[in-house]
């Protein structure tokens, strides 16, 4: 650690390198246990995040502590690349940074503390030709020196009386340090209760609970964290994530309880991480009884609990209850600021209904909206900052560039399906015009009436051949023997005068 943030040091050869650690939450110190089983080695940290591995770092190094020699089977078996013992791995000696070549079992052995009583050194590799402890016995014991020091000194400490009577059988008597390596064996493994008591105690085997606590445990990623820092309520700092959603789910009062909305909800992923305004709409016992797969796992809050997709065509009515939820929601989840985002949205969409309230289509577009900027607020703050990211809540405006986008669009469908519609009615109408009528007596009947001709009357001869007056038609009942006044005809369009001449048809 430096004054200006962590650095990490790197040495290879003669040269030596500083990297300044930008981002301290992606960097974890690992132990020389970590560093010679290469754990985790060659995978993508998209499917491993930090605190992941440092749970598996954890798990590997109470495997390795249970064996006593070697490595342990269920160590080996979760590492990712195999643990060869002889292979070896450079360490740098602390005092003098010298770069010493050792066994990759030395340093694990060293780290383990299995060689802590023979003061053997991480940074010396030990030799090669150095013989087993059971070599070592056996040799002893074949030798016709002398007895060893430990069961010399063993004879000593007898009296005299029982040195002379019966002296110690040096094949007998047993190597001390053999003893006292079987004695510390039993003392790990022997019971707390007195053996006289005849208790026996059952085995719990906690594991599988753990790995199951752990599987439906929520781990944010440290980006998913710096999100919640720059948003969450003040009462969540320093707290587990976890925790933070439990609290939400269970202890306060608000209708939103799905583990994957919670979960959403944490880094404010709306829009394109899948979170949207109606996963806020309260899901009455009436939505339960009527559709079963609406129920979720209400334990499990981890990322395999996928969020389901919300309502694709509300109504209004719908999109304002679900914005009130959230509203209420983000009071207590988030800060000030970003309740302040939420309130913001609420009182444009109470707004916008003065007129009357949007059709589905509309509030489905406005419900498209409202996640597009809410995960634009997101954005924003990783970008730039919270300080940045409050600047749209002006963007909630009948005005804005999208909403006007997403109308016109509306509109233009609209346009289009009318049009449609009025060339589908008139080629309907066209092709009844010109069809001829099938079957029916009514309809036999107007269509003879329609091509019956009446034969042309004498009266229709001689009143083509009349003389007018311009436009009006000569009366013949002023022409006739009785006559007739003008302003007592039957018709107003008939004009009444006596032409000089006849045609021959007008004459009976």
């Amino acid at each position: 650690m430096h004054a200006d943030g962590p650095h990490l040091h790197l040495r290879q050869g003669d040269t030596a390198r500083k990297i300044a650690l930008i981002h301290p939450l992606n960097v974890r110190k690992v132990d020389w246990i970590d560093y010679v089983l290469q754990v985790e080695a060659g995978t993508n940290t998209a499917a491993l995040n930090t605190d992941e591995l440092g749970d598996k770092l954890a798990a590997i190094r109470a495997l390795c502590a249970t064996s006593r020699t070697g490595l342990a089977a269920k160590a080996a078996h979760e590492l990712t690349v195999a643990f060869v013992p002889t292979d070896q791995v450079p360490v740098i000696k602390p005092d003098t940074l010298q770069v010493v070549s050792v066994p990759r079992q030395h340093v694990l052995d060293c780290a383990l503390k299995r060689k802590a009583k023979k003061g053997v050194s991480m940074y010396v590799a030990p030799q090669s030709t150095t013989r087993s402890k059971a070599m070592k016995r056996k040799a002893a014991s074949n030798n016709n020196e002398g007895p060893a020091r430990a069961r010399f000194k063993h004879s000593l400490e007898l009296s005299s009386n029982e040195s002379d009577d019966e002296p110690p059988d040096q094949f007998a008597a047993g190597d001390v340090d053999l003893e006292e390596d079987k004695q510390a064996v039993q003392r790990q493994n022997r019971s707390f209760t007195s053996a006289s008591a005849g208790i026996t105690l059952p085995s719990v085997d906690t594991s599988g609970e753990l790995r199951s606590h752990q599987a439906t445990t929520f781990r944010p990623t440290p980006i998913e964290r710096s999100v919640h820092d720059a948003i969450g309520h003040p009462s969540h700092t320093c707290k587990e994530p976890q925790f933070i959603l439990e609290y939400e789910q269970q202890a306060r009062e608000n209708t939103v309880d799905a583990p994957p909305v919670l979960r959403a909800a944490y880094d404010f992923s709306f829009d394109v991480r899948g979170l949207s305004v109606m996963h806020f709409a309260r899901v009455t016992r009436a939505i339960r009884l009527a559709d079963p797969d609406v129920s979720v796992n209400m334990v499990d809050f981890s990322r395999k609990n996928i969020i389901r997709p919300a309502a694709h065509t509300p109504s209004y009515m719908e999109l304002m209850d679900a914005l009130m939820n959230l509203r209420h929601f983000g009071i207590g989840f988030y800060n000030d600021d970003t309740a302040s985002v939420l309130q913001a949205a609420v009182q444009f969409m109470t707004s916008l209904a003065e007129g009357g309230e949007p059709d589905r289509e509309t509030t489905r577009r406005l419900v498209l909206w409202i996640n597009s900027k809410l995960g634009r607020f997101r954005g924003i703050i990783l970008s730039s900052g919270l300080a940045d990211a409050l600047h749209v809540k002006d963007e909630f405006h009948i005005s804005d560039r999208l909403l006007c986008e997403l109308l016109q669009d509306q509109q233009k469908a609209v346009l289009e399906q009318q049009k449609a519609e009025i060339a589908a009615l008139s080629a309907r109408v066209s092709a009844l015009s010109g069809a001829k009528p099938q079957g029916g007596a009514s309809g036999r009947a107007s269509w003879s009436q329609k091509q019956k001709t009446y034969p042309k009357s004498k009266f229709d001869s001689v009143m083509e051949v009349l003389p007018k007056k311009g436009s009006l038609e000569l009366c013949m009942k002023y022409l006739s023997r009785w006559g007739g006044s003008p302003d007592k005809c039957v018709s107003e369009k008939r004009a009444h005068f006596r032409p000089k001449m006849l045609m021959e048809t007008c004459v009976p």
